[in-house]
């Protein structure tokens, strides 16, 4: 399995869901007139649903080497 730290896998999920927030949050307080305003809120969904998927999978394996 991968050498990387449980502690680091959550900071990276986590991380990612919080800036699918913001990313929706702004779009909808400050760039609703914006020209590309669906998309940027569509970037916020799926970063969003990207951070909410990987957190199962930030979790140790029971092997070890």
């Amino acid at each position: 399995m991968s050498k990387i730290p449980i502690a680091l896998k959550w900071m990276i999920a986590i991380g990612i869901i919080i800036i699918g927030i913001t990313i929706i949050l702004t779009s909808f307080y400050f760039l609703s007139d914006h020209q590309y305003y669906r998309w940027i809120k569509w970037t916020g969904y799926i970063l969003f649903l990207a951070g909410i998927l990987l957190t199962p999978f930030a979790k140790e394996s029971n092997e070890e080497m």
